[in-house]
């Protein structure tokens, strides 16, 4: 655990640094740049913040990744991976007979298409720190802060674990080597012809994924394609955002977008994954917020503010 603290660390400081520039750059025109940023600094209890708010964001979110993957490598062990033929029928029945990968590479035809939506999968985890950050800077009793790493826990151990196992799959990408069936096997085809022309991080990672379920000899990493992880934590993300800022909402709900068309363009999901992600986030969210508000008002009844969940502010 000491490992996993140290090497988070770095990010959160880093990401901290681009939090604390965007706070300062939307300091209000009033206000002179200087002064506002040396206002800003000078505002913030860095030692609380420090000592306290981040290693507590740090240790949950660490805990719940553990967790997550500690059910995702053992999905075999509790049932086979049984359900892909099943989610395949549902994506064609959603989209008028069509696989939704078809779709989506006519929309975003190419090899254009592959390089923006492989980038928007990676810039998945610069959003995700950037959440978990601005997340960690608040107060400890934040109405926003407690419902989000409430439901970021629900979403990695209920999500990605106990509704993963009950409904196993591996995803288009897989489904030809786990099931035999041949349907994704013209997607993949088309997206190592791209990668003759350029690197597509996803493909590499798919590699390595199947790397550690077929070798016993490597460290196991997880297979598993529902709910979608990436898409379910986007829509947190973006569950965060309105929980601050309309604008914030709206930009992180057409990110989440993003990555649903992403992970069915690369082949990592089916498009179910993702809508199911959604659907999860949003009610999980939406039973913490609920939980907070409570346990807010219990600890401290005559706290209504923050049980009701003020504006966010970073004091």
């Amino acid at each position: 655990m000491a490992g996993i603290f140290l090497d988070t660390l770095p990010i959160f400081i880093g990401v901290g640094g681009i939090f604390g520039l965007t706070w300062i750059v939307l300091t209000p025109s009033r206000e002179r740049p200087i002064k506002g940023a040396l206002r800003w600094l000078a505002s913030r209890n860095w030692l609380e913040i420090v000592l306290v708010r981040v290693p507590v964001v740090i240790l949950l979110i660490s805990l719940t990744g553990y967790v997550f993957l500690s059910f995702k490598v053992n999905i075999p062990n509790f049932a086979p991976f049984s359900w892909d033929h099943a989610f395949a029928k549902i994506d064609r029945l959603l989209f008028f007979g069509y696989d939704p990968w078809v779709l989506t590479h006519w929309v975003f035809p190419g090899l254009d298409g592959a390089v923006y939506l492989d980038a928007a999968y990676v810039l998945w985890f610069v959003v995700m720190n950037l959440c978990n950050v601005s997340v960690a800077l608040l107060p400890m009793r934040n109405h926003t802060r407690l419902t989000y790493l409430l439901a970021y826990g629900i979403n990695g151990v209920i999500g990605g674990g106990f509704i993963a196992i009950m409904m196993p799959a591996v995803g288009p990408v897989y489904m030809e080597k786990i099931t035999g069936d041949p349907t994704f096997v013209p997607l993949m085809d088309l997206l190592y012809q791209y990668s003759h022309l350029t690197e597509l991080r996803a493909l590499r990672l798919q590699e390595i994924l199947w790397e550690s379920y077929a070798n016993p000899d490597v460290d196991p990493l997880g297979i598993s394609a529902f709910p979608s992880m990436h898409v379910e934590m986007a829509a947190t993300f973006a569950c965060l955002g309105f929980a601050v800022n309309r604008v914030i909402g709206w930009t992180l709900a057409a990110f989440t977008a993003i990555i649903l068309i992403g992970s069915v363009h690369l082949g990592w999901h089916y498009a179910i994954d993702g809508i199911g992600g959604i659907a999860l986030a949003l009610l999980f969210w939406w039973i913490s917020a609920r939980v907070t508000s409570w346990w807010l008002a219990r600890t401290d009844p005559g706290g209504t503010a923050a049980a009701t969940g003020p504006p966010v502010t970073v004091n």
